[in-house]
């Protein structure tokens, strides 16, 4: 019988130890991603922005109305990312530290991890769906990289446009590196925090709950405050108008893609990471440093069974900031980075889903039911694989190309579906999902052997020296140990002993 239990220990302490609620938003996250990236590559929405998007009840039907604001709403979520990140690697770096890891080399498999992710990134926008490798299939112009003409002025046959443009196509390499998009935001954040959780934790400054929390939330009052500041310095500069830029005047005066033609240098780079195009340092870094201090409570031995209500009051006052600034600062929904009020409203909705799931299945007890369960199973697969399907965008093309011949007045590959054409993207969209989930569970049953996560796994398992098979199939989706936070709190502890009172009140 102890021989059992020993073995019965044994494999406990082999299973991997997961908080589900958080395995499951990541995972629908991403899969919410790749569905509406499908608006975003082939839904025209000018049609909205000229009629302002206050009217939109007035000028379609209330099903796409309603469709319409949710994909312009949750297709700015990238924060999600940022915000889970934030959770998962504070109570990583916490946990692993007070089991005895030296500070250091927790440090460094965050450091590794993080600049595997800008790589991945680099690699992602510079050759993917918007970089070389997509704009030449979607243009269909082929590689004759011979001249590096940069504009129109003496262009007078199809052969030097074919070479223009190529060239033009060849300058993606580069141009893109001029864009934070989700994966370069990622990849500093995790640097920047695993400095600051470096700080927070050496000679067992875990300990230290309160002390953590009051820093933490210390940076984010100085980043929030910052922020404008930090925006109105960077629109200060006198920057020069490429005139191919658009006509959109929001993103013309700081740093963006469109800005480097004329502006490209190491100073215009740094910042575009604090305030360019689409996901800047200043505001994103809040966001990571809220997941920071949800992480720092979660790592403690016994959270506090109220953090659920501190989530709710973190929910109310990130809305309250969006709505106060939005009377008297710039608000809009669009595309690029966010305006001020649009962030925090964006940020409370995030934590309030997050807040409300932990409630839910971890401070409720339910995390083995609902870890179990087959939806939840499903998107956690997805949630492994995030990184690269963030890299593999390029593969949005594969369904485009195949159901083009379809379309007789609709090229899928370059064009767009303008107002009256929801229904036709919506089908897309979930086609190529289904595409997707074809690669990602054939990648499964090969334990996602050469996928960007299994690349940065043994990348960040050089400073820890520790065999990387957390990608193992099997063991992610039946060898796992949900975190249960009704037990760590003490909770059912408390339900016990109440039940066993009334036993022997009877007796």
């Amino acid at each position: 019988m102890s021989t059992d239990l020993k073995n019965e220990d044994v494999n406990s302490s082999k299973r991997m130890k997961r908080i589900a609620s958080i395995d499951f938003l990541r995972g629908l996250a991403i899969w919410m991603m790749v569905f509406l990236h499908v608006f975003n590559h082939k839904y025209n929405y000018d049609w909205v922005f000229e009629a302002g998007i206050e009217n939109i009840f007035q000028i379609t039907n209330p099903f796409f109305a309603i469709f319409i604001l949710f994909s312009g709403f949750f297709g700015n979520w990238v924060g999600i990312f940022i915000l889970v990140s934030g959770v998962v690697n504070t109570v990583s770096f916490v946990k692993r530290v007070s089991r005895g890891d030296a500070t250091s080399r927790v440090f460094l498999k965050q450091i590794l991890t993080g600049f595997g992710i800008l790589i991945a990134g680099f690699i992602a926008e510079s050759f993917g769906y918007y970089g070389y490798f997509g704009t030449l299939i979607k243009t269909k112009i082929p590689f004759m990289a011979s001249t590096w003409i940069s504009n129109l002025e003496g262009v007078e046959s199809l052969e030097q446009y074919a070479l223009l443009a190529d060239s033009n196509i060849v300058s993606k390499i580069w141009t893109q590196i001029f864009r934070m998009e989700a994966l370069q935001i990622i990849g500093y954040l995790m640097i920047i925090i695993a400095i600051v959780l470096f700080f927070l934790n050496r000679n067992n400054g875990y300990k230290k709950v309160k002390r953590n929390l009051f820093i933490i939330l210390g940076l984010i009052v100085v980043i929030t405050v910052t922020t404008p500041f930090l925006w109105y310095a960077s629109e200060q500069i006198n920057w020069l108008i490429p005139s191919s830029a658009s006509e959109n005047a929001y993103h013309l005066t700081w740093p963006s893609m469109d800005m480097q033609v004329e502006n490209a240098s190491f100073g215009t780079y740094l910042m575009m990471v604090l305030t360019g195009d689409y996901y800047p340092l200043f505001p994103y870094l809040i966001t990571s440093l809220v997941g920071v201090g949800f992480g720092i409570v979660l790592a403690m031995e016994k959270p506090p069974k109220r953090l659920p209500l501190w989530g709710l009051l973190t929910t109310i006052i990130l809305g309250a900031i969006g709505g106060i600034t939005a009377t008297f600062m710039h608000f809009d929904i669009n595309f690029e980075r966010p305006t001020f009020p649009f962030f925090f409203m964006l940020l409370a909705s995030q934590v309030g889903l997050m807040t409300l799931l932990l409630w839910l299945v971890e401070f409720r007890g339910k995390s083995q039911k609902f870890g179990n369960r087959i939806i939840v199973k499903y998107f956690r697969i997805w949630g492994v694989l995030s990184l690269s399907i963030f890299v593999l965008q390029i593969y949005h093309l594969v369904p485009y190309a195949i159901f083009n011949p379809a379309f007789k007045t609709v090229n899928l590959l370059a064009d767009e579906f303008g107002q009256g054409g929801e229904y036709w993207v919506l089908l897309l969209a979930f086609i190529t999902v289904l595409f997707f989930d074809l690669i990602v569970w054939i990648w499964a049953r090969f334990n996602f052997v050469l996928s960007f996560e299994w690349m940065i796994q043994r990348l960040s398992s050089l400073s820890t020296k520790e065999k990387p098979d957390k990608l193992n199939f099997k063991k992610i989706l039946n060898e796992v140990e949900w975190i249960d936070y009704k037990k760590l709190s003490g909770r059912e502890k408390g339900l016990i002993v109440i039940g066993l009172r009334k036993i022997f009140k009877k007796e």
